[in-house]
């Protein structure tokens, strides 16, 4: 099945693009479906509309960019719904504004058409459908939003001109409609979005939002907040990075009843990308990490790093016999064929570690934005 040319029109119809910018809708076989293109002389030629099916599919990313001398953009985006395609996008128009709208297009055209939103301009939407938009927008912008964004802002009462925050909560049980943070209200000067049932963003300007939050914090949630800044999309991921770096260094504190931000853990970054060659010890150290006792290794093994090799306060934190300790660095030793009482190789065993959950860290950085582009909305 795919989108029917009353879809495709209803889609077009609607004014969440760049007036500059043309788009096209395709069926699976390249067939126009609806245009917005004001000429026939703009439309590109069926020939050229099949190369860019056939580069696109060849493709591993789900849209391919190409531009010409005159500073334009052509961009076709890959529709799927779940694992079948439907059709294609086609956007045309000055580099910079595909280039800044493009990511946009495609996820509100997949909500689209997998009727997450309802564009229908005769059926006013409710402020939480409004804020949901809003904030999942926002975090899908560049450091530069678009004025429709900013009037947005202004009607939340929120101002993006500077510097904001974006806080990320994961919680081990279902956030409620009714929880406080799920509707935070614009006294703070901040708006929240829904993801999953457990997972919710918020964004937010003031150090009283951050007062809030924390005094609404429960010990079924983890929130990792960036560092205030305009680049959006990059605040969502330190967000997420924060939650991430924060379950790995200091697990214990995940139950704090305290919030994190990204400039904790800002230092570890230069000896996550050290440019030493540790590729072979990361992929010993995931094959190892899949059997249970060997990551039991492993994790003691994190744990000594973090006391600084000291053996006695390590063993307490693990509620473990010293001798335990030892024969358990021991025989990591042995699967790793190393010295670990060594600090050279201590030390690379630690960058390889890093590494290792940067593998993590980058995968759950990709489902974080396919949560932000998923059928999620809840009204």
């Amino acid at each position: 099945m795919g989108i029917s040319k009353k879809a495709a029109q209803e889609l077009l119809n609607q004014n969440f693009y760049h007036h500059e910018l043309n788009l096209t809708i395709l069926d699976p076989k390249g067939n126009i479906l609806a245009t917005n293109y004001n000429s026939a002389s703009g439309r590109l030629s069926t020939k050229r509309i099949q190369a860019l099916m056939q580069h696109v599919n060849q493709s591993t990313s789900k849209w391919v960019e190409s531009s010409d001398l005159d500073g334009n953009t052509t961009c076709i985006n890959t529709l799927f719904q779940e694992e079948l395609l439907i059709g294609y996008l086609l956007i045309f128009g000055p580099t910079e504004k595909v280039q800044g709208a493009n990511q946009l297009i495609l996820t509100i055209v997949n909500m689209y058409l997998n009727s997450n939103y309802k564009f229908d301009s005769n059926v006013p939407l409710t402020d939480r459908e409004r804020s949901d938009i809003f904030v999942r927008e926002l975090l899908l912008t560049s450091k530069n939003p678009r004025p429709s964004l900013k009037e947005e802002a202004e009607h939340f009462n929120l101002n993006i001109e500077n510097p904001v925050y974006v806080a990320v909560i994961y919680a081990s049980q279902p956030i409620k409609k009714k929880h406080p943070l799920y509707n935070l209200r614009n006294r703070i000067n901040g708006r929240s979005l829904l993801l999953k049932n457990n997972v919710l963003v918020l964004v937010f300007s003031s150090n009283t939002a951050l007062e809030y939050i924390n005094s609404w914090k429960d010990d079924t949630m983890h929130i990792g907040v960036s560092t205030k800044r305009r680049d959006f999309s990059a605040a969502y991921h330190e967000a997420v990075e924060t939650i991430l770096f924060l379950e790995w260094l200091d697990p214990e504190q995940c139950t704090e009843n305290q919030i994190h931000t990204f400039n904790e853990f800002e230092a570890l970054l230069p000896l996550i990308d050290a440019q030493i060659d540790v590729q072979n010890l990361v992929e010993n150290l995931a094959q190892l990490d899949r059997n249970y006792e060997h990551h039991e290794l492993i994790h003691t093994f994190w744990y000594l790093l973090k006391n600084d090799g000291h053996i006695k306060p390590t063993a307490d934190n693990l509620h473990i016999h010293r001798n335990t300790l030892t024969f358990r660095i021991e025989s990591l030793s042995k699967l790793l064929n190393m010295e670990l009482q060594a600090f050279d190789q201590r030390v690379l065993v630690y960058i390889a570690l890093l590494k290792y959950f940067t593998y993590g860290l980058t995968a759950a950085l990709e489902m974080a934005d396919k949560l932000l582009e998923a059928d999620v909305h809840n009204v």
